[in-house]
């Protein structure tokens, strides 16, 4: 079996896989000969182009999941943007540019059509949003864990901290990101450890602390309601099924690639070179798969999230949406109507007395001995057609024609503005 110390191949493996595994190993190699040669050509094998096509569903998905939850924010109500919805936005945005840099950067790697100064720079990019990402799955889970635990407190909060953890994980990629340029390929053990703990390790344990606290509270908060042993436990299921799918999907997801590093760290010449080719495309899909999930666990099981999906994607949603305001905006005119004649006829009560003298005639003739106040109050209710008339009786209960016109001309005059909902 051929091993990686011993490969003349090594320094081509080294300039095409995208991690820090990878890159330590470079230390290791005498012979640069992707330098010299340039790539390798690519080899268009089942499982590579395999791994190309689930690369590249991967990441329309992660492109279109993550920007329908941006979209979703700015332009849903505000009843969406709380606490919580912050963090995910940020996680969104994080995951948003992994399918837009990192993914198509592997997808060239393993196109072997770039080389390793422009490798470097990527592996560097790769770090910072895949720390970003997690640390703000860290940065939700505390988040909730204080919003059971202390409700109060995170009620009448500011949103300062909110923002203040939110730059704090952008902080932590940047230096992360600043250190593995500045060291470029040296003392890459130390980096790669440093990495572990502080982007998977400690997260971890800060993530699965934080929902034991949730799952406790929230326990203890139904049996000091009282609430029946059926409900009790049905509330309890649903928090550990979502618990479970938060911290099962993130050591699922980031497990192999953390575990692959440290693996080679501790025994490098343990493996052939397609047994580490394959483990690292494992772990590098796996990884960016959870850019793509967490758009499924944290958006799409929000109701808030879920709900402005509707009215974003569907057709009749947004037909609705747009005839309620169509609805609202016609009640609107109407009661600014009736508040104008109601005003005038207040401003001329003289006229008024002089109409209850003598009965008005209607459409047809009939003499009708109703006074024109009580007549012009029942108006109120009629929807005006636009011939005038109303859309009940005949007669509008104004005095003549020319008075309804006078309205419809006031309900359609310029000076008034009718705000949309």
């Amino acid at each position: 079996m051929e091993r990686l110390g011993s490969s003349t191949n090594i320094t081509h493996l080294i300039n095409t896989i995208n991690t820090t595994a990878i890159t330590a190993f470079a230390n290791h190699s005498k012979n640069n000969t992707f330098q010299k040669r340039g790539p390798k050509p690519f080899d268009p094998t089942p499982g590579n182009i395999t791994e190309l096509v689930v690369l590249a569903v991967l990441c329309v998905l992660i492109l279109l999941g993550n920007a329908l939850v941006i979209l979703a924010f700015i332009k849903g109500p505000r009843s969406i943007r709380t606490y919580t919805n912050y963090f995910v936005v940020n996680l969104a945005i994080c995951d948003f540019m992994v399918g837009c840099l990192s993914v198509p950067y592997w997808m060239c790697v393993r196109l072997q059509v770039v080389g390793p100064e422009i490798s470097h720079y990527f592996i560097s990019l790769d770090v910072l949003f895949g720390t970003a990402s997690i640390l703000s799955l860290v940065a939700i889970s505390i988040e909730r864990m204080a919003a059971v635990r202390h409700p109060t407190h995170h009620y009448n909060m500011s949103s300062r901290p909110v923002f203040a953890a939110i730059f704090l994980t952008w902080f932590i990629g940047f230096i992360l990101f600043g250190i593995k340029i500045w060291i470029g390929l040296t003392r890459m053990e130390e980096y790669t450890i440093s990495i572990f703990i502080v982007s998977f390790a400690l997260p971890l344990a800060i993530i699965v602390f934080s929902y034991i606290v949730l799952f406790k509270s929230a326990y203890s908060l139904q049996r000091a309601d009282n609430q029946t042993r059926a409900q009790s436990i049905h509330r309890d299921m649903q928090i550990a099924k979502t618990i479970s799918i938060i911290v099962g999907l993130f050591v699922l997801c980031w497990a192999p690639f953390f575990g692959m590093n440290l693996l080679f760290i501790v025994c490098m010449r343990c493996l052939s070179i397609q047994d580490f080719v394959l483990l690292v495309s494992i772990a590098k899909v796996m990884h960016y798969s959870n850019s793509m999930m967490n758009f499924f666990v944290y958006a799409v099981r929000s109701p808030e999230f879920k709900r402005t999906f509707k009215v974003l994607l569907s057709f009749e949603c947004t037909t609705d949406n747009l005839r309620h305001k169509i609805r609202t905006v016609s009640g609107l005119t109407r009661l600014r109507g009736a508040s104008i004649l109601l005003k005038r006829n207040n401003n001329n009560a003289e006229s008024c007395a002089d109409m209850e003298k003598s009965p008005s005639m209607n459409n047809h003739g009939r003499n009708e001995e109703k006074p024109a106040l009580e007549a012009n109050e029942k108006s109120f209710l009629m929807v005006p057609k636009a011939n005038g008339k109303s859309a009940s009786t005949d007669s509008t209960g104004l005095s003549s024609s020319a008075n309804s016109d006078t309205m419809l001309t006031d309900l359609h005059d310029s000076s008034y503005t009718y705000p949309y909902p």
